[in-house]
């Protein structure tokens, strides 16, 4: 090993890849006389769960919503910070995976962090720069978490597993419902038929399947797990197909298979040829079933006819599970006693180049068999077209996979426009939604991001930020990349090819903003950008500068604590609030704004709430206090122009200043032109009559949770 390359240097007889190494023990080296003791049970305990963490923090996320909502995101970065904390007290070396390299990606981010918080300088947003921080923040600590550990392979392996076992937990999860309706009922989704509960939305759901579809396809094929470890991954293939298929997601399906394509090219196995034929054609089976399900991509999803179906694809699911793994088991078996095919590194990197030539003309054959060219060139012309007057949604909700159709493009026109004002610092962290309002034709009330990581960061932090992001992502793939020459490459070609996926699908859609689809990548890649790890030694050093740093990370986990605390009194005064409770509502309102006082949301339900018990004068400077935590937003606006008709003072410059916010919604306009032309005698009952609509059609953002 060269510390200053981290490559391997190997002659022809070590070989390439585990799974092309015998399955005999290697004789095991004898310990130095200076090698440390082993660990305490303690020491193995705490190790264990760092290791568990990536896989604890996906779990909880994806089945909290996804991560999207402020509140998980403070949990998950308190946890994360007592995570540091412990270990900068308790670890021998708690920085000793720390070297130049990592040290790109570390500060890139924490200048992306800072970044967004000082951008409500000139956003005039405090409230979405601070949450958008804190989001970064946490992903910060996570790559700082698992820097410090060091580059050691069989830590990377467990997270990895960990990883995949929690993501394969989440899709049971999500197709449970849709399989046994009758047995578990979930919340109404929009989109109901397609698959997306627990995250909440179907493609981040079609992400964690297919990240987990490349770790799976990883395990089951490396001969460096164990049989059992092999046969459950691989059972998990058909699970995870038939997850990825009911989300109905073009986007994901296509970085799915770039993800499997990447890693297919550049850990070719033995293994691997085994784990295809053990799962091609039983999970070709249950996707076809699932497809053939017609019933459960409706909305209606109890009839006797639908639970047929579905009894019917449950059924068929077990079976190619069984399948899968009693194959794929017998291939392991069966493989001890077959000779070795691949007995010199020629012979290996000539099967492998083979097997790659023969994959890739496979595909070719197969996409000109079924016209993919052809669907390709319809689909970019309709993608091209969705936005025109005549483009609709196909009535078979399954024939949009093979169309083009999509608002992704008036997302990505509205973005350049953005950043042609604002090019050098953007216009602010989480300020897309309110520029989207602005320049839209779009009525759409609730778009808040531009359906791609790196347009987003373009128009919010401008081009210094997309440089900032680039070289974050660009490291945490180069840090697994460069680990492919080594003779364990696999799990590095498996977390390379789930990063390549993962960057892909980013750059269409808002995947950065669902945390159980990334924290992954900034754990492992945190862990593989690290210095190699070898013996360390006991340091000898004075407490007081490990306490004082303790301390220090303590406090600033202080800060997501207050948004977690401010987002779940927050949340209890929305519930309140649509239950009739005002009393109730505004005692939690006031209680999000005590612990986090810059959000407009708690101010709204407090001057609502007055305005409803017939004291909207009393209402008036929450409403104000509000426009002045988002004065760029048009909700605020609107909001207080309601509460000041009620309460027989002049609505119309709040109400122009929200058309002018937001001038093609319909609730904005409808209002706006109610109370403009309304004489000042009517515009307590307009703003009443007003009020009530815009609560009930969900005009407002405390009515879309």
């Amino acid at each position: 090993m060269t510390p200053a390359s981290g490559l391997v240097v190997h002659n022809a007889a070590v070989p390439t890849d585990p799974d092309a190494a015998s399955t005999a023990p290697a004789p095991a080296a004898p310990a130095p006389a200076d090698a440390p003791s082993r660990p305490d049970a303690l020491a193995r305990t705490a190790h264990a769960a760092l290791l568990a963490l990536p896989g604890a923090l996906t779990l909880y996320l994806a089945l909290d919503a996804g991560g999207y909502f402020p509140d998980s995101v403070a949990l998950a970065l308190v946890v994360a910070l007592q995570a540091v904390a412990a270990r900068v007290l308790l670890a021998d070396a708690p920085a000793a995976g720390f070297g130049r390299f990592v040290m790109v990606p570390v500060v890139a981010l924490g200048v992306l962090t800072v970044l967004a918080v000082a951008s409500q300088a000139w956003s005039d947003a405090p409230a979405r720069a601070l949450l958008e921080g804190q989001r970064a923040l946490l992903y910060l600590v996570v790559l700082v978490l698992f820097a410090s550990l060091g580059r050691r392979t069989s830590d990377l392996r467990w997270m990895a597993r960990g990883v995949a076992l929690a993501m394969v937990a989440v899709c049971v999860v999500a197709l449970a419902p849709r399989l046994f309706p009758e047995r578990w009922s979930v919340p109404e989704q929009i989109f109901d038929e397609r698959l997306g509960w627990p995250l909440t939305y179907w493609n981040a759901l079609g992400l964690v399947a297919g990240i987990a579809a490349v770790l799976c396809l990883h395990f089951a094929s490396s001969r460096a797990e164990a049989v059992a470890t092999r046969a459950a991954a691989a059972a998990a293939l058909p699970l995870l197909g038939v997850v990825l298929y009911l989300t109905l997601s073009r986007g994901v399906l296509l970085a799915t298979a770039i993800g499997l394509g990447v890693y297919v090219v550049i850990a070719f196995s033995q293994g691997l040829l085994a784990t295809v034929a053990a799962a091609a054609v039983p999970t070709y089976i249950a996707v076809r079933t699932a497809y053939d399900a017609e019933l459960l991509v409706e909305t209606e999803r109890t009839t006797a006819a639908a639970l047929a179906q579905a009894d019917d694809l449950a059924q068929t699911l077990a079976l190619c599970i069984l399948i899968v793994a009693a194959l794929r088991l017998a291939l392991a078996w069966a493989s001890r006693f077959a000779p070795p095919a691949w007995s010199t590194d020629r012979a290996r990197r000539t099967t492998a180049r083979v097997g790659v030539a023969s994959t890739l003309l496979v595909a070719v054959v197969v996409s000109l068999a079924v016209g993919l060219p052809g669907r390709v060139e319809t689909a970019a012309d309709e993608f091209l077209d969705s936005n025109s007057p005549g483009a609709s949604d196909p009535a078979d909700v399954r024939e949009r996979l093979s169309s083009g159709r999509s608002g992704r493009l008036e997302h990505w026109e509205v973005a350049f426009d953005i950043f042609e004002d604002e090019p050098l610092r953007g216009t602010g962290a989480g300020t897309f939604s309110p520029q989207w309002a602005l320049r839209t034709d779009h009525s759409d009330a609730f778009i808040s991001d531009a359906h791609s990581l790196y347009l987003e960061v373009l128009v919010e932090y401008g081009v210094v930020g997309l440089a900032l992001l680039l070289a974050v992502l660009g490291t945490i793939l180069f840090a697994f990349a460069r680990q492919l020459r080594r003779p364990d490459r696999g799990i590095y070609a498996a977390l390379f090819a789930a990063g390549v996926l993962w960057c892909a699908h980013a750059g269409i859609d808002w995947d950065w903003e669902m945390p159980a689809t990334v924290v992954w990548l900034f754990a492992l890649g945190g862990a593989a950008a690290g210095r190699r790890r070898g013996r360390s030694r006991q340091e000898e050093s004075s407490s007081f500068p490990r306490i004082a740093v303790a301390l220090g990370v303590l406090v600033v986990a202080l800060t997501p604590y207050l948004a977690y605390r401010s987002e779940s009194y927050l949340q209890q005064a929305i519930d309140r609030f649509y239950a009739n409770d005002c009393a109730g509502a505004r005692e939690a309102a006031l209680d999000s704004i005590d612990h986090l006082g810059s959000r407009p949301e708690p101010y709204e339900i407090i001057g609502f709430c007055a305005a409803i018990r017939g004291e909207a004068e009393r209402g008036l400077p929450a409403m104000r206090e509000a426009v002045e935590q988002d004065p760029r937003g048009w909700e605020a606006h609107l909001a207080l122009a309601l509460v000041q008709a009620q309460a027989g003072e002049d609505p119309r410059a709040a109400a122009r200043a929200a058309q002018e916010r937001y001038p093609n919604n319909e609730i904005v306009r409808t209002a706006a032109a109610r109370l403009l032309a309304a004489p000042p005698d009517r515009w307590p009952a307009v703003g009443t009559e007003q009020q009530n609509a815009v609560l009930a059609d969900e005009g407002l953002s405390i009515t879309a949770r």
